[in-house]
C-alpha cells in the first residue's frame, strides 16, 4: 500500500517537472588532477577540488560555452594546458548529459592539465580548444 502512494507521489514530480519545462540534461565535472580547478558554466563558477566531483542538473537546452581556471598545486612550476579545458555543450534533447573529466601531469617544472569530454548526444555537440 506504501509503495503504490510513493508511486504515484513519484509519477506526479515527475508530471509536474516535465509541464514546469525543466529537463534532465546534465554536466558532471570530475577533477582528478593535483590542484583545484574552477568550472565556468552559464555564468556561474562552480569549485571542483582535487578529487571532487560536481554535478549540474536542469539545464535547458541550447548551446553553451565552458571553460575552466586551473589552480597550480606548486610554486615554481610552469602551465601547459593540454587540452580540452574550454569549449562548447549541445543539449539538443531532454536528457543529454555531459561529463568533463579533469586530469593532470606534474612533473619537476611543467603542471600539464587535460580535459577529456564524452556526451550521450548522438549528434556531434561536442567542441574543444586547446
Amino acid at each position: 500500500m506504501y509503495g503504490i502512494r510513493l508511486a504515484s507521489v513519484v509519477s506526479a514530480a515527475c508530471l509536474l517537472s516535465l509541464l514546469a519545462g525543466c529537463s534532465g540534461n546534465q554536466v558532471t565535472v570530475e577533477n582528478v588532477a593535483d590542484g583545484d580547478i574552477y568550472f565556468n558554466f552559464r555564468a556561474q563558477r562552480y569549485a571542483v577540488a582535487s578529487g571532487g566531483v560536481v554535478e549540474i542538473t536542469d539545464i535547458p537546452n541550447g548551446t553553451y560555452e565552458f571553460a575552466t581556471t586551473v589552480e597550480i598545486p606548486r610554486s615554481g612550476v610552469t602551465f601547459a594546458d593540454g587540452g580540452g579545458l574550454a569549449g562548447e555543450m549541445a543539449f539538443e534533447r531532454s536528457s543529454s548529459e555531459f561529463y568533463l573529466l579533469i586530469s593532470s601531469v606534474l612533473d619537476t617544472t611543467t603542471y600539464t592539465v587535460f580535459g577529456n569530454l564524452s556526451s550521450t548526444n548522438s549528434t556531434a555537440g561536442v567542441t574543444g580548444t586547446e
